[in-house]
């Protein structure tokens, strides 16, 4: 019998799961089994154990640096760069088109700050479009939203859902829209900017709807 618990740690170490640990080494605690034979078997036993919680160890720290890596990828700083052409030899991923209008954004943005820089780009970037000041708008500047405002033609739907955040000035003169939505944000709107300066053709009193002009006139508006 005792040459069989020395035999099974030896030679069968890999099969051996933590229950037949356990069980082996209660063997030794209660059988009839030399001190000193018995004292060794434990000591192979614990040495068993703490290679395996070593092992385990190692194990969990190489997924979580894997895991890391995964998840910040590197991005060369030349690749951040609107003004520069990616490296031939680079494997880093490339920047989606999002990322590289962001990143041309704040290239105007550590420049000299002149809203010109800002305002050439929107007009030399097509994808910056609705779409994309949707899926960035809390990126962007107020500054950088009269802009657009003032040099894109966005849907009503969308100045009816960014309303609050927008430049009321710049939506008066620069956008068209409905005259339900100029009556819903009158208060909002200056009706001088919205039918002298506005683009909407309804400004000219001969295009209004009389639901219009009926408002108009409630509210004092003679022109």
């Amino acid at each position: 019998m005792s040459a069989n618990i020395r035999e099974i740690l030896l030679t069968q170490e890999a099969e051996l799961l933590e229950i037949d640990l356990d069980c082996l080494e209660e063997q030794l605690e209660t059988g009839d089994y030399d001190y000193q034979y018995a004292k060794s078997c434990k000591e192979t036993i614990a040495a068993i154990r703490h290679k395996r919680q070593q092992a385990a160890a190692k194990q969990h720290q190489n997924k979580k640096e894997t895991s890391e890596k995964s998840e910040l990828p590197q991005i060369p700083l030349e690749s951040l760069s609107p003004y520069s052409t990616p490296s031939q030899g680079s494997s880093s991923p490339a920047l989606n088109q999002d990322q590289r209008i962001m990143s041309s954004i704040e290239a105007t943005r550590l420049g000299d700050g002149s809203p010109n820089a800002f305002k050439q780009l929107v007009n030399s970037t097509p994808e910056l479009n609705e779409q994309f000041v949707k899926s960035h708008i809390n990126e962007l500047s107020s500054s950088e939203l009269s802009s657009l405002v003032e040099q894109m033609s966005f849907s009503e739907e969308f100045l009816e859902q960014y309303f609050p955040t927008l430049d009321h000035g710049a939506i008066a003169r620069c956008q068209t829209f409905s005259e339900e939505f100029f009556i819903k944000h009158f208060s909002d709107l200056s009706a001088t900017i919205v039918l002298k300066q506005g683009k909407n053709s309804w400004r000219k009193k001969e295009n209004r709807s009389n639901k219009l002009d009926v408002f108009l006139r409630l509210k004092g508006v003679r022109y």
